[in-house]
């Protein structure tokens, strides 16, 4: 079996080597126990640290991003595969030694499926757990359409995909920004049966980014609430109950609360109170309840009250 991993990049230069000593320990392994061959692909979007200087010192197959932005970064890779099973892996992350070994495992198991999953935790800056595997047990299998549709797995650094997979379901979709791997996974859903994995093998790294503001949360909600309207058009298409589709509705609010008091930390860190302010706000106006349940919201809300 040859694998191909893909990892889309820009400016992480540090953080990137992390991500490809975990991938080479793992395909070392997955070498060593199944006799695979590989191919790492590494599509840098224009980094302006020394990204390009250390990829040439690495065994990977560096490619400029033919587009803008992750989503065109992995159409770019998957188009350059030659691998008949594609792993992904962002720049930030990790995997365990086990994930390539795990995953070819599953692949080889009859009846054969066009993709397996296994389960992540979300790590610290320094890579340590901070929690229990995600998603939690039991792990859908098979036909799993309605789970898709309920956000439950959409991390494609926990996926193995067969080729011919992205034939019959298409590429990312490259308009969006966010919430592209729910997208994506969801059209996958009608194609192909899934494999879970029930072992966390990816560590998805926390850690305080760049500041956006609040602009940049609104381009992201206008794109939450974009997909989540092809999901409830593809739940009403399944026949799931209009209860079920305002839950999920729900849901996405509170992630988009989420989003923004994350924000909200990074402007405060930035010192741009005006927008803090402002993502305050409009955590309220998108969930209350979930707003005022987040005790992220009433620390920004404490340092913006004069003394």
């Amino acid at each position: 079996m040859r694998i191909t991993v893909i990892v889309p990049t820009k400016d992480r230069c540090d953080f990137l080597k992390v991500a490809l000593d975990s991938i080479e320990a793992s395909l070392a392994v997955a070498a060593q126990r199944h006799g695979i061959t590989h191919e790492v692909i590494v599509v840098d979007d224009g980094s302006s640290d020394d990204t390009m200087a250390m990829l040439g010192e690495r065994d990977v197959i560096a490619l400029p991003n033919r587009g803008r932005g992750v989503s065109a970064g992995r159409n770019t890779g998957i188009e350059a595969a030659s691998g008949e099973l594609l792993l992904f892996l962002d720049d930030d992350d990790a995997w365990t030694p086990e994930h390539v070994s795990l995953h070819v495992r599953a692949h080889a198991e009859e009846p054969p499926v066009g993709i397996t999953y296994s389960q992540g935790w979300l790590a610290d800056a320094d890579l340590e757990p901070t929690g229990d595997p995600q998603p939690e047990p039991p792990l859908p299998a098979g036909w799993i359409q309605r789970s898709l549709l309920e956000g439950k797995v959409q991390s494609f650094t926990t996926f193995a995909i067969r080729r011919e997979v992205f034939d019959d379901a298409g590429l990312f979709d490259e308009s969006l920004r966010t919430a592209e791997d729910l997208e994506l996974v969801q059209r996958i859903g009608a194609v192909a049966e899934f494999r879970p994995i029930e072992q966390g093998t990816v560590r998805w790294r926390q850690h305080l980014r760049a500041a956006g503001g609040y602009e940049a949360w609104q381009r992201i909600r206008a794109q939450d609430r974009a997909v989540l309207a092809i999901t409830a058009a593809r739940a009403k298409e399944l026949g799931m109950s209009p209860m079920w589709r305002l839950r999920r509705s729900v849901r996405v609010r509170g992630w988009s609360v989420h989003e923004a008091l994350l924000e909200a930390d990074r402007c405060a860190a930035d010192g741009r109170t005006g927008d803090v302010r402002r993502l305050l706000l409009a955590a309220m106006r998108t969930s209350p309840v979930h707003a005022v349940k987040d005790a992220r919201f009433l620390r920004h809300l404490r340092s913006l009250v004069p003394r």
